[in-house]
């Protein structure tokens, strides 16, 4: 009876169709003749079989029931993994789940890479080869997608990169600490050092005044060479690597710009010269002073560059929306630099996050006169800015900066001049500023300050200045002055004097000025260096619009 009603009953079973238009599915009875062809307008389609007279062999072995299993296996998502790299698809992140305009699936990251290995015109589907493109890989959200949840992962991951920013900030920290508690002792065994020696003889500061008298100064052009027809502005010094760096505009038609011309110092012969490096003039050139290999220039173009004097590689380009005339990297943290602009603005810059904006912009709020010179000051115990920090020159005004908190707080010190340049020496902790002549100087000024001494907590002057040395006429170009070492201890300041087309040269401890008329330099000078080469002579190059003069001071002593 059973037998019968099974024979009675309807059969429904679920046959998936093909991606071909038309298929032929089986014979249901083996005594049948006529097929059942079926269209493909659906993914699977439902036969309904009803006993005919003939029957249906319940053993026919060409068709299988439905069972769990196989209900099982065909629900089960074949694309639960990466047919790249065989892992499992993820909701989030990098690998999250994607398709091509064909439809096969893959993980996000994998299929990007797939595409940017070979050349764009032979870009394929890695499953069926079918034409793909980097714009045709779509995000997909699946409600029934077995993925790996990876937000737990991704928060982590972003919470360990905020760690390791601290602990890179926290290191940092550390080495500045390290760095001027190692300066403080270096100068406790100097201080240390000049009281034994004076307590031993008391008329020692006496003699040694005595002894820089006690040499013969000569000076002589020793060679000129042409550069560039025009766009020659600013020197840097690398005794290290034992090279002289002058900026120029390129001669080359081909190589437009400016760049940089590489002169060895034992022969003072050009050896290379890196091509378009700033589209507008350079205005400035500064080493690290921790790294003499690491060049820092800013130009009008509004761009700073890091670049390496070894390799001749441009490192990293800061881009800031005002024309920079001046730098000047941190004197003890060598990843942090500072750019002073054309309109009176300072962007201060970590290496470390050069991809980011400034770590500060200090914006000085007296006048929008532009900035010719920034000097940063190590930390001085006993003295104004204890704990370093910077002094920016501008046209009319000098202006001190140093930390407060997570700010700086500036103030204008009380030199008076239109200025020409500034340097700092840090061996003597003396500042070197020149001046024009004013409604109360009426030649140029060239002065030696030095940061007053804290008196109750409180500077009195905040500057000091320790000899003026006055110049001839005023200077038509920022000229820049320099320090010139001495084999004898004693310092010179050298300046150009364009009134007699030479170079003014004077003593600091005798504050006497040394003949150079044998000197002519029809040429305006914009940027002195100087290096020694032995006990007895010193090498100052000086840099005019179009030349190098090389000029060797000679010192022999009178005993």
């Amino acid at each position: 009876m059973s037998d019968n009603n099974d024979s009675n009953e309807r059969r429904r079973i679920v046959i998936p169709i093909s991606d071909e238009n038309v298929i032929e599915i089986i014979e249901i009875n083996s005594n049948s003749n006529s097929p059942i062809m079926l269209d493909r307008n659906t993914e699977n389609m439902e036969v309904d079989l009803e006993n005919d007279s003939n029957g249906i062999n319940s053993q026919n072995k060409n068709i299988k029931e439905p069972t769990e299993n196989s209900t099982d296996e065909i629900d089960e998502d074949p694309g639960s993994q990466c047919t790249i790299c065989y892992s499992t698809y993820t909701n989030s992140g990098d690998h999250r789940l994607c398709c091509l305009k064909c439809g096969h699936l893959f993980g996000k990251s994998c299929i990007i890479h797939w595409l940017k290995t070979v050349p764009a015109t032979s870009r394929k589907c890695p499953t069926c080869n079918a034409k793909a493109s980097r714009k045709d890989v779509r995000i997909l959200y699946a409600k029934t997608l077995i993925a790996l949840d990876t937000s737990e992962k991704d928060r982590l991951l972003k919470k360990l990169e905020i760690l390791e920013q601290e602990k890179s900030r926290l290191e940092s920290m550390l080495n500045n600490s390290n760095s001027k508690i190692r300066m403080l002792q270096e100068q406790v065994k100097t201080f240390e050092s000049s009281i034994k020696q004076i307590k031993e003889n008391p008329h020692f500061h006496q003699q040694m005044q005595q002894t820089q008298k006690n040499y013969i100064f000569s000076s002589k052009l020793l060679m000129t060479s042409k550069l560039s027809e025009r766009g020659c502005r600013v020197l840097a010094l690398s005794r290290n690597l034992s090279l002289l760096l002058a900026t120029q505009e390129s001669i080359n038609p081909l190589f437009p710009g400016y760049g940089i011309r590489k002169i060895n110092i034992h022969d003072m012969k050009p050896i290379h010269y890196q091509h378009n490096l700033h589209k507008k003039e350079i205005r400035d050139m500064a080493f690290s002073y921790h790294d003499r290999s690491n060049l820092l220039s800013v130009s009008l173009d509004c761009t700073a560059k890091l670049y390496d004097v070894q390799s001749n590689v441009a490192i990293q380009t800061v881009i800031v929306p005002e024309p920079l005339w001046t730098c000047s990297y941190n004197f003890i943290d060598s990843c942090k630099f500072y750019c002073g602009s054309q309109k009176g603005t300072i962007f201060a810059f970590d290496k470390r996050y050069i991809h980011s904006d400034p770590e500060h912009i200090i914006e000085l709020s007296d006048s929008k006169t532009g900035i010719i010179s920034l000097c940063s000051i190590p930390p001085r115990p006993g003295r104004f800015m204890p704990n370093g920090g910077i002094l920016a020159c501008r046209l009319t005004s000098i202006i001190a900066i140093y930390p407060c908190g997570n700010s700086f707080k500036n103030i204008t010190l009380p030199i008076e001049g239109n200025f020409l340049s500034m340097q700092y020496d840090d061996s003597t902790d003396n500042l070197l500023i020149s001046a024009r002549p004013s409604k109360n100087y009426l030649t140029p000024r060239h002065m030696i300050c030095q940061l007053s001494k804290l008196q109750c907590g409180e500077p009195n002057n905040y500057v000091d200045i320790l000899h003026t040395f006055y110049g001839a006429r005023s200077p038509k170009v920022l000229s820049r002055s320099s320090f010139i070492p001495s084999p004898f201890g004693d310092r010179l300041i050298c300046a150009y004097n364009e009134r007699d087309t030479t170079l003014d040269t004077w003593s600091l401890i005798s504050e006497t000025k040394f003949d150079n008329k044998d000197i002519y330099l029809p040429e305006p000078i914009l940027d002195i260096c100087s290096f020694q080469n032995s006990d007895e002579e010193v090498t100052v190059p000086c840099l005019s619009d179009s030349k190098l003069n090389i000029i060797k001071f000679s010192f022999k002593s009178k005993i």
